[in-house]
């Protein structure tokens, strides 16, 4: 038998990374019947998280995997009001990954009986693509699956939140301007089919731009490491005679070939032969004016592999 979710919130020291002693056990709210989903949903509204609001900063220690009981066979289809509807009937279920990191929640769901409210955190990897549902009269784009968490109650919302963009078409024919940050209820969350453990930690807006920052620093260790890595890789392939090599050189895409390597140094000479803007990272037909043939001696590593 599995064990439902717990989602644990808890204070944390960015500096010394502890966690504090004293944890809010955190529960999905349900599991929903179909009207009760429905009227919960009806509830609901969205506002945009006020700046002032510092419940807005959460850090996800680690990642976690939430399921979901569908009605929907992966994506949806607007109805009568408006909302977005289940397409086709079915008990499928849905894994939504929460990912670990620093967020700054930008929209919240509020009940408006109770005045309790859920910040919404992104989710991904969900089983079964959303579609964008077009027809004569309705547009939707850029769809996004959310979470909703509130801090204050130590509740989660049990259901997922769709947000997508949409826009009507005209009586006279043209399409209006595109309404961002629409809103309706996907699949209802199950606790009995969930396992597993979600640290959030509320973060004070000091608290959140240092780890943030921290978080910059480690990324741009890893890129770098990585990027060393990749070097060491392909400096032996990039110095022996006749590999064609390239290097992006401000908006000018360069491309050569080894013609020699220096005995004294790790440099080699390279002939470039042509360069031209690239179109979607590749080289293309049109050249810098007064281009011409040359050939220069440089360190392998500041180029890389032509694809």
């Amino acid at each position: 038998m599995k064990t439902p979710l717990l989602l644990l919130i808890a204070m944390c020291s960015v500096a010394s990374n502890a966690w504090a002693s004293e944890a809010t056990r955190y529960v999905i709210e349900g599991p929903y019947s179909e009207r009760e989903a429905k009227s919960a949903i009806k509830r609901l509204s969205s506002d945009p998280v006020d700046q002032a609001d510092n419940r807005r900063f959460l850090s996800v220690a680690h990642d976690v995997k939430l399921q979901a009981r569908c009605k929907a066979e992966g994506w949806f289809k607007a109805g009568p009001s408006g909302l977005l509807k289940p397409k086709q009937e079915s008990t499928d279920l849905a894994s939504l990954r929460i990912a670990s990191g620093l967020y700054e929640a930008r929209l919240k769901l509020t009940d408006k009986s109770t005045g309790q409210s859920y910040y919404l955190l992104p989710a991904k990897e969900r089983d079964g693509d959303i579609a964008p549902q077009s027809n004569a009269a309705t547009q939707t784009r850029n769809h996004r699956l959310y979470v909703g968490v509130d801090p204050g109650s130590g509740k989660v919302l049990g259901r997922e939140i769709l947000v997508y963009d949409r826009r009507y078409q005209l009586l006279t024919g043209d399409w209006g301007p595109w309404q961002t940050d629409m809103w309706a209820g996907g699949c209802n969350f199950d606790p009995k089919l969930t396992t597993g453990t979600l640290l959030v930690s509320s973060l004070s807006e000091r608290e959140f731009d240092i780890a943030r920052q921290s978080a910059m620093v480690t990324n741009a260790r890893q890129r770098n490491d990585a990027m060393a890595a990749e070097a060491d890789r392909t400096r032996p392939q990039k110095s022996q005679i006749g590999t064609s090599i390239c290097k992006t050189q401000s908006d000018v895409l360069l491309e050569g070939f080894t013609e020699a390597r220096s005995p004294d140094s790790n440099k080699i000479q390279i002939r470039i032969w042509r360069a031209s803007f690239p179109e979607n990272g590749r080289p293309s037909r049109v050249s810098p004016p007064g281009f011409k043939e040359q050939i220069i001696w440089d360190d392998p590593d500041n180029w890389k592999l032509c694809q």
